[in-house]
């Protein structure tokens, strides 16, 4: 899975436009960077499913536990997170992140 870009995949300015969600099959938007004026695709997939109180529910519709905001993934780590939120390639949370991460194939843990 690809992530989708915090800046322009081009010329690497933050300064990027989305414009409006489309949902047909997919879900996506167009995304253009008002610097240099690169255009591109960014397509979204189904994380998971909250109830109305925002619990997430699995596919029967149970309430799932909810995650310790203090542990860690060990195939994860917290300095790997905060690396790449410091650099401004992810504004996900922590447990987002190890989520998005365990559906990318590409992921591998930063080297010290």
């Amino acid at each position: 899975m690809n992530k989708p870009f915090f800046h322009c995949p081009n010329c690497k300015s933050k300064d990027i436009t989305g414009g409006n969600i489309e949902i047909d099959v997919d879900v996506w938007q167009e995304v253009t960077c008002e610097k240099c004026g690169y255009e591109w695709n960014e397509i979204y997939l189904f994380s998971h499913a909250e109830n109305e109180n925002g619990n997430e529910i699995d596919k029967d519709g149970k309430i799932l536990p909810p995650l310790d905001p203090w542990e860690e993934d060990p195939k994860y780590p917290r300095a790997d997170w905060q690396y790449i939120v410091g650099n401004g390639d992810t504004n996900l949370g922590y447990w987002d992140w190890v989520n998005s991460c365990k559906e990318d194939s590409e992921y591998s843990p930063l080297k010290a």
